[in-house]
């Protein structure tokens, strides 16, 4: 018993140390795992376009950046939460189609 306790711990007290990267990196580290696929990440808003006809914004947080389509209309600086399918179209590359923003 005490050596089960003493393991649980260890694993508790290294899992602690380690760093995770950032969703967003995750995503463009390895965009095929994720294509298709419903994704969460949080990040802020750093600017809106319109591409091929679509609203988007492109999301950015402390490691990477990831383009969001969306019609939710939401300011620049803002910090959200994105719920979305995770595409790649011609022209745009890969994005999320939002389902869900919400302001953090």
């Amino acid at each position: 018993m005490k050596k089960l306790i003493g393991l649980l711990f260890l694993l508790v007290l290294i899992s602690g140390c380690t760093t995770s990267s950032s969703p967003i990196k995750k995503l463009m580290d390895n965009p095929d795992k994720y294509l298709g696929k419903e994704v969460v990440v949080d990040g802020q808003i750093n600017e809106r376009f319109i591409k091929l006809g679509d609203p988007y914004f492109s999301l950015v947080d402390k490691e990477g950046y990831v383009l969001v389509q969306s019609k939710f209309d939401l300011g620049k600086n803002s910090n959200v939460t994105v719920k979305g399918i995770f595409s790649n179209e011609d022209g745009i590359g890969y994005f999320i189609k939002s389902r869900e923003v919400k302001v953090k």
